[in-house]
């Protein structure tokens, strides 16, 4: 196998370093303000994890127990009309048996948040991610045999400016560059760096009810998507996508939140190979909010995308448990659906129970003599966490999971994940 070194290694340092110069400038101004309560944190943190299939793979399907040590820092600062913002982690996670995947993990994000006198507004963030691949959240047939350690890498920077200010009507233009890297050989394929940009028109109907339209671009480049064959000399591949949308933002009552989008789309791709992951229809999302009790939260949501790391530019709110911005990746799919159920129940002032369920289907085309060349990839996943706020700064929380992995056409990929672990964590401000 030839393999070719990807240019975003080489300028991965490009992207890192303004980063953190970034965040040290803006940990810098936010010590101009001195009037409020302290913006600044930092923190440490120690976790212990148990998981039954730490390589995710039907292949190699072995337990083991890791310890996670970590640092974090952050700032959340207002002057005036700006807001800055940054915020940190670090953890060096060690595992018992499994020594090849002993790695370090992190996640930095800074922002600003500007607004002028006038209707002019915007935001300017960037963020960079690093942790294991985990294929709960790249559907598609990926999965290798060998028992190694793979990197996933994720980078975006993204803009937007707003005009309208309170107004019936506002104006908006988006525009984000992102890239996605991984570590092993065997996953070349997914390596990708994407730009998207967008032009929407918002009219606010009333205190209760907004609706916006919008035209979505995203293109996205993978040097790697196709193997290299006598017949394939050209492994490269550029996905266009265009987009229609149509938005709504309701919110009935203090209560109830409904966030839907509606989207005309269009997928098309320039290698030959994965003429068959094009794509003409009807896409989507709804999300649904409900504070049933003054304890209890719920959540839903239903979602239809398409292309190489759809969700990184279709839902761009949701996040992990960490509060990270969410990247789920898919590979050979030409239409992923995911529905998801939540549920948060503040059990007293200093506890609070998550329970969280969900179902992604991906509809994934790939070249296999031995399965059907369309598949359904379904992934099921359900958590159930706990937290306690022992003190002001103390905190320790608990989350127990499991997933099942099933293709359709062939059992090679259909593997069973479960973890349970803990974490305590201290926070000085």
């Amino acid at each position: 196998m030839q393999i070719h070194h990807h240019p975003l290694q080489a300028s991965r340092g490009a992207f890192v370093r303004p980063l953190v110069m970034g965040l040290s400038s803006v940990f810098a101004v936010g010590a101009w303000a001195q009037d409020e309560p302290s913006p600044y944190y930092i923190g440490v943190t120690q976790g212990f994890t148990h998981d039954t299939n730490i390589y995710g793979s039907s292949a190699n399907q072995i337990s083991d127990t890791y310890s996670s040590t970590g640092l974090r820092a952050g700032l959340d600062q207002t002057i005036g009309r700006q807001r800055l913002y940054a915020n940190a982690n670090v953890r060096y996670n060690k595992y018992r048996n499994e020594s090849v995947l002993d790695n370090t993990s992190y996640g930095v994000a800074a922002g600003w948040d500007w607004a002028t006198i006038e209707q002019l507004s915007g935001n300017v963030s960037a963020t960079a991610n690093q942790s294991l691949a985990n294929l709960d959240s790249t559907p598609g047939l990926t999965q290798s045999s060998a028992r190694e350690k793979n990197t996933l890498k994720t980078d975006q920077l993204s803009t937007s400016v707003t005009w309208g200010g309170a107004g019936a009507l506002s104006l908006q233009g988006a525009y984000a560059h992102s890239r996605v890297d991984y570590s092993a050989v065997a996953y070349a394929g997914l390596k990708s760096s994407a730009d998207s940009a967008s032009a929407s028109v918002f009219y606010r109907v009333g205190p209760q009810l907004k609706l916006g339209t919008a035209l979505r671009f995203v293109r996205t480049e993978s040097p790697n998507a196709v193997p290299l064959s006598a017949t394939n000399t050209d492994t490269s591949n550029t996905a266009n996508i265009r987009n229609l949308d149509l938005t709504a933002d309701w919110r009935p009552t203090a209560q109830t939140g409904f966030d839907s989008r509606l989207s005309w789309t269009r997928q098309t791709n320039s290698h030959q190979d994965l003429s068959d992951l094009d794509f003409s229809g009807l896409t989507g999302r709804l999300a649904v909010r409900y504070a049933a009790t003054g304890k209890t939260t719920l959540n839903a949501s239903l979602s239809r995308d398409v292309g190489t790391n759809a969700a990184f530019y279709n839902n761009p709110n949701t996040t992990t448990s960490s509060g990270q911005p969410t990247s789920d990746l898919t590979r050979n799919s030409q239409t992923t659906d995911t529905f998801a159920l939540g549920a948060h129940y503040a059990a007293t002032a200093k506890i609070g129970v998550d329970l969280g369920a969900s179902y992604r289907r991906a509809k994934v085309v790939y070249d296999d003599s031995a399965a059907a060349a369309d598949v359904n990839d379904n992934i099921r996943s359900l958590s159930l966490g706990a937290e306690y706020q022992v003190a002001r700064s103390w905190q320790l929380g608990c989350k127990l999971s499991r997933s099942l992995r099933r293709v359709t056409g062939t059992t090679s990929y259909a593997y069973s994940d479960g973890s349970i672990g803990c974490t305590a964590q201290l926070t000085l401000r």
